[in-house]
């Protein structure tokens, strides 16, 4: 990757050996494959439960709907908040919560409680004894009960001096380091030995560790006993490497650096058993001072001098670790269905291994270890009493808790310090009373509309039917005879609508004033009589005269716009015509007069120039086209050039001050005094000279590419297959380019042949004019 710094491969990638060049050696995960990983040598399965169809991929595709997948073990569990179903075992729905009626609060598992059952739950369950029973908070569903005070179990002082009492250091190799109190001395137990702590390929290897530099992760110390979780405040250290040792596997090299030496050894040696093996463990240096401060809840397990804070609410930096003290009956569960959980991703591979190792194999394993490396907040509960319970806020990368711990006494004022509270995005059951009651009104409420339509219908006010209205009347009063032109005349017909001829409105009354004439028609013949179309006069208001005035205003004016196209675009045609008529115009126009016309050979020849004009501008078209086209072309050429030895720059020097490190740490070891034998294993110095090989290597490569690309072969070795230089046949003098090219760059008619003198081989010219030159260079 033209990088100094080794670069692993990306999750969803593999590759199985080291000193890759680039990206591209870095293999996609095959179909089925997953590898949430970087650097990793190869890719995992998908598991029984999980396919994926594509390829790099860094995770899988649960088989079913609204699950997870966990890439710690492969198995797809439900989706927080989600829950299966009898019959529907491979598909999640989402998990119903009953509705908590008035007087009662969610606890966290998402029962209703009424203060009475609050009272009761606390005293028998959520306390540790009954007497301990203080009140309840409903709104963070929390029981209140005596605890001890953090200033008398360890303040400020003793939390910050104890904070770094057990750490993972990521050196090469790297080894856990136990540090003694007043720092007496430290003691460093390899990671390799500690496999048989349960997860610890997750939480203690190398994985873990950004960089190999010796910067150090903390880890803090957990007791499992029967009254629940006791979080560990300053852990003895005599017996926190007494667990690691018990825990190891195999003979177990242990490292004690001892800071003082003012007091001769005094302590007594540790025996521990791992692996079938006894051994004992030589602590040299001062006898421990442990701080002697009264920490009023001490551990409940035989043998051990743990105290700290039961029951905590804890608040971890990102990326630190837990080291839990279990045994077969005592150990964490992760209560994924309680409402203080947040983060839906959790992967909690590491807890179901360790309820598997303990409750069906019973392993003799009292060590598990886990890092915390997603934010958010987790409950767990204690194997054999889901009401002992421990919570754990994990914060977000760069961030800091708000007061030093880990530890802290699970009271409400804590709990929301650490920002832990009930989920409030739950899905309620239906409340089927509230329901059935609304449906029953809306019921109801329609049927009492029904009846009193139908009574209107029935007893409501009549419509009065005009069949005479006023203003016919009054017209009654006027013969429009009278106002009619002469030779025309006017027939009076009083018009009916045909649907009054079954109501017996429809027989007009005779009136008394008559119109000789006048004679009633019914209209349901005329054609021209629109019936379902009429204007009922009297109903007739302003407002229906204005929409039917600007229905009509609307149409004139949609009318006269088109027209208006139309009419521009006649007078743009008639602009177009008449300045083609000017130009005809004027060149017939003679210049030198103003009324004589232009001859025929004054229209031949500008007809002339102007074809001459054309074939002008097209000649200098075409040639500044050319000239862009190899102006771009340079331009091109340039870029090129310059990103090629940029490029190459790059990839020389990387590779140039790579090894001159290399080669820096080689000598500086050597010069420090010490042998090989000493300072080095044999992996090491294998490493060391088959990083410089394949470094030298990358420089011969980037130097033969630079030539190759330059065309400078005369630089090529013979193991290249080129590189001889020509020289004239006094043997000394090299030949240039006159030898070969004459003044006007035209080349000499010369035909070569090679000749063997000794160990060389000679390129013999012939010339044209019958001159024969020698030009001998080494070939191969």
């Amino acid at each position: 990757m033209n990088s100094s710094i080794p670069t692993p491969c990306t999750a969803g990638t593999y590759r199985e050996y080291k000193f890759g060049e680039s990206e591209d050696d870095c293999l996609p995960c095959p179909v089925d494959h997953f590898n949430h990983l970087t650097g990793q040598a190869g890719c995992y399965h998908c598991g029984a439960e999980a396919y994926q169809e594509l390829i790099g991929q860094s995770e899988c595709t649960c088989i079913g709907v609204n699950r997870e997948f966990q890439p710690s073990d492969r198995k797809c569990l439900c989706e927080h908040g989600y829950e299966t179903l009898v019959g529907r075992e491979q598909d999640c729905v989402k998990h119903v919560y009953e509705i908590c009626e008035e007087g009662t609060s969610r606890n966290q598992d998402g029962d209703c409680l009424t203060e009475t059952g609050w009272e009761e739950f606390c005293r028998n369950e959520g306390c540790l004894s009954p007497d301990d029973y203080i009140g309840y908070d409903s709104t963070l569903s929390l029981c209140k009960c005596n605890v001890d005070d953090l200033q008398e179990i360890c303040d400020l002082e003793c939390r910050l001096a104890q904070r770094n009492r057990i750490e993972m250091v990521c050196d090469d190799p790297p080894y856990m380091r136990v540090t003694y109190p007043d720092d007496v001395g430290t003691v460093q137990v390899p990671v390799g030995s500690l496999s048989r702590v349960i997860n610890s390929r997750n939480a203690i290897t190398g994985d873990q560790c950004d960089a190999l530099d010796g910067s150090t992760k903390t880890i803090h110390m957990t007791e499992m006993s029967s009254s629940g979780f006791l979080g560990v405040y300053d852990p003895d250290a005599t017996q926190v490497v007494s667990l690691l040792s018990s825990n190891a596997k195999g003979e177990l090299n242990i490292t004690v650096n001892s800071t003082s030496t003012s007091e001769p050894f005094t302590a007594d040696p540790i025996t521990a058993t791992a692996g079938g093996a006894r051994r004992r463990l030589l602590f040299y240096g001062n006898e421990t001072k442990l701080i002697n401060r009264k920490l009023l809840s001490t551990s409940d397990v035989s043998g051990s001098s743990f105290s700290g804070v039961m029951n905590p609410a804890v608040c971890l930096k990102y990326g630190e670790t837990m080291m839990f003290y279990v045994d077969n009956q005592n150990y964490p569960v992760y209560s994924r269905e309680n409402l203080y959980n947040t983060n839906e991703k959790f992967d909690y591979g590491g807890f179901r291994e360790l309820e598997e190792l303990q409750s069906q194999i019973g392993t003799s394993t009292t060590l598990f270890v886990y890092q915390f490396v997603d934010p958010g907040v987790y409950v767990f509960h204690l194997s054999n009493n889901t009401n002992r319970k421990m919570y754990i806020r994990v914060m977000a990368e760069n961030a800091q808790c708000s007061e030093d711990g880990p530890y802290f006494p699970p009271t409400p004022r804590y709990v929301v310090q650490n920002g832990i509270a009930v989920e409030s995005g739950i899905l309620l059951a239906p409340d089927w009373l509230t329901i059935s009651l609304v449906l029953a009104l809306v019921l109801v409420l329609t049927i009492l509309l029904v009846v009193i339509l139908i009574l209107f219908r029935k007893y409501g006010w009549n419509k009065e039917s005009y069949i005479r209205p006023k203003y016919r009347a009054k017209t009654l009063h006027h013969n429009f005879d009278d106002y009619a032109s002469k030779g025309s005349s006017v027939h009076h017909v009083k018009k009916y609508n045909r649907h009054l001829e079954a109501n017996s409105l429809a027989a007009p009354p005779v009136e008394d004033v008559q119109i000789q004439g006048a004679a009633d028609v019914k209209v349901r013949e005329d054609e021209f009589w629109d019936y379902d179309k009429q204007v009922d006069l009297e109903a007739f208001s302003s407002s229906s005269l204005y929409g039917e005035l600007s229905q009509q205003s609307r149409t004139v004016t949609g009318e006269l716009g088109k027209q208006k196209e139309e009419a521009k675009s006649l007078y743009q045609k008639l602009f177009n015509q008449s300045e083609s008529l000017k130009g005809l115009w004027v060149a017939k126009l003679n210049l030198q007069g103003k009324a004589a016309l232009a001859s025929e050979e004054d229209l031949a020849a500008y007809e002339a120039k102007r074809e001459q004009l054309e074939m002008e501008l097209e000649r200098r078209r075409e040639l500044g086209l050319r000239l862009e086209s190899i102006l771009k072309r340079q331009t091109t050429i340039m870029t090129e050039d310059e990103k090629a030895r940029e490029e190459h720059q790059v990839a020389f020097l990387s590779a140039v001050y790579e090894a001159n490190r290399l080669l820096n740490e080689y000598a500086d070891k050597v010069a420090s005094g010490r042998s090989l034998e000493e300072e080095f294993e044999d992996t090491l110095q294998n490493h060391v000279i088959t990083r410089v090989g394949a470094l030298v290597n990358d420089l011969d490569g980037e130097i033969l590419n630079e030539i190759i690309r330059l065309g400078a072969y005369g630089f090529m070795g013979p193991e290249h297959g080129l590189g001889g230089t020509l020289i004239l046949p006094d043997g000394t003098t090299p030949a240039d380019k006159e030898d070969l090219f004459g003044k006007e760059a035209d080349i000499f008619g010369v035909s070569f042949e090679i000749n063997f003198v000794g160990n060389s081989r000679a390129l013999i010219a012939r010339w044209s004019t019958g001159e024969r030159k020698n030009i001998t260079g080494l070939i191969s």
